[in-house]
């Protein structure tokens, strides 16, 4: 039991100061003014923190603009993939197959490395469809190669993943291939649009609609995903889907976070904590990076979070906020004083608050303490049964219910006290509760159980 639980909480605590690398920092705002000295010397104190690779305001510009589309600029500039299509379906009615073969697939190569394109010219789809169409035929029946034709259909299949091969462009013996390469529930992620707001808008996956009523699969790559408002593309967001994924024109990331127009995230004070919290978890899987950490000051009056500095850090792993810190101006207005505020955001500690102080313990941590408890009650009980039962082997007498009380309550004893040990670690290392704190984790329960090889105690909860 002990070898059991000692790797595990050793694995929690490497992951616990091990956990912060590749951070991104976002810049929110709460309806209050934050002057920039502030996030400057975030930024500064948080680089001096071991374990910590927070990504400075440039690096996460950079990010940002890699999967947040500046839809003008996409506009502009189509990679050379509109006279490619062209080209090759000149060269293919011309007999020039080599040619117009090579011309498809580059046509091709940048649409997989450049979805957006899709999405700011969903006119352009249709092109490229009936292109990969005349592809497909090229190589099934002019060329012959049935690895090539296989190869085809997959880059096709990843750049409409929601298109089935129907019509006159594609043969049967073809489209044959082509559904039965195309992803299921067995081999692809499930994508779908929920949460609706209507109003003449719609989701979008490479130019095509998401529809509501349809079920998707798709496999693991890279995608744009467009918000369209009355025929016209108003966000585009590229993102990987390596599971499955559930999008909503709801979704802050389509009706709050501003960029391009600046890199800050606003976020309204009719907005619930819940919903801030899976906001920031989408954000952190579309830029693919582990944590996201947003800053910003809350004005007076805000309906769940305090007046004051306040950031809020996001484990895409745990899908959604687990550690929210706030300062009165004066208590993070010298060096010092910021890099200890930084230090429990990403580190935990005890930090003072305009209104209330953190607690030692959060739920799990305080669930730990009652476990450790109740298992020294049952220690004590235990050696003292056990103390009567030595008493009477000393004496000749072989004290057999003693015995087995003293084993039963000596092993219930040390499984309480193991795993309220590893409760309180776990809450203390990984957790880092505070009174605010948005937490995940429910329904703990102990199991104890007995048997010929002995005694065995565990712990579940759920998040």
């Amino acid at each position: 039991m002990i070898k059991k639980i000692i790797p595990t909480l050793c694995f929690l605590y490497l992951l616990s100061v091990n956990a912060f690398a590749d951070t991104v920092f976002i810049p929110i705002d709460f309806g209050g003014s934050m002057p920039d000295h502030y996030i400057d010397m975030f930024l500064t104190t948080a680089s001096e923190i071991s374990d910590v690779t927070l990504l400075d305001q440039d690096a996460s510009k950079a990010l940002l603009e890699k999967h947040f589309i500046d839809i003008p600029r996409a506009r502009a500039d189509d990679f050379g993939m509109l006279d490619l299509i062209s080209s090759g379906a000149v060269n293919y009615h011309k007999g020039r197959h080599d040619n117009a073969d090579e011309m498809f697939a580059e046509a091709f190569r940048i649409a997989l490395a450049h979805p957006e394109f899709l999405a700011v010219h969903e006119d352009v789809t249709e092109g490229l469809w009936i292109a990969g169409a005349y592809w497909l035929q090229l190589r099934f029946y002019i060329k012959n190669d049935m690895d090539a034709v296989k190869d085809a259909v997959d880059k096709m299949i990843r750049i409409f993943p929601l298109r089935k091969p129907i019509g006159a462009d594609f043969p049967e013996e073809i489209a044959a291939i082509y559904r039965d390469r195309m992803p299921n529930q067995t081999r692809g992620h499930q994508i779908r649009s929920v949460a609706e707001s209507g109003g003449g808008c719609s989701l979008h996956v490479n130019g095509d609609v998401l529809d509501n009523t349809a079920t998707y699969y798709v496999y693991g790559g890279s995608y744009a995903i467009s918000k369209v408002c009355n025929n016209g593309v108003v966000r585009v967001i590229t993102m990987d889907i390596y599971e499955l994924t559930q999008l909503s024109l709801d979704s802050g990331l389509f009706v709050d976070f501003t960029y391009p127009q600046n890199d800050m995230y606003v976020e309204h004070t009719d907005t619930t904590s819940e919903a801030l919290s899976e906001r920031f978890y989408q954000l952190a899987k579309i830029l693919g990076v582990g944590y996201v950490v947003g800053v910003g000051y809350v004005p007076d009056g805000h309906p769940y979070l305090r007046p004051g500095l306040t950031a809020l850090l996001t484990d895409s792993s745990r899908k959604g906020i687990v550690r929210v810190r706030t300062a009165a101006p004066n208590e993070v207005a010298t060096y010092t004083d910021m890099k200890k505020f930084v230090s429990t955001v990403f580190k935990g500690g005890v930090t003072q608050t305009p209104t209330s102080k953190e607690s030692v313990f959060g739920p799990v941590g305080w669930t730990g303490v009652g476990q450790m408890s109740a298992g020294a009650v049952s220690l004590i009980v235990g050696a003292a049964f056990g103390g009567v039962a030595l008493y009477h082997e000393k004496h000749g007498d072989e004290d057999k219910p003693n015995k087995l009380v003293a084993y039963t309550t000596l092993g219930i004893g040390a499984g309480l006290t193991v795993v309220g040990l590893g409760l309180m670690l776990f809450d203390k290392f990984y957790l880092e509760p505070r009174s605010d704190n948005l937490y995940r984790a429910d329904r703990i329960q102990f199991q104890f159980g007995a048997d010929s090889d002995g005694f065995q105690a565990g712990l579940s909860w759920t998040f």
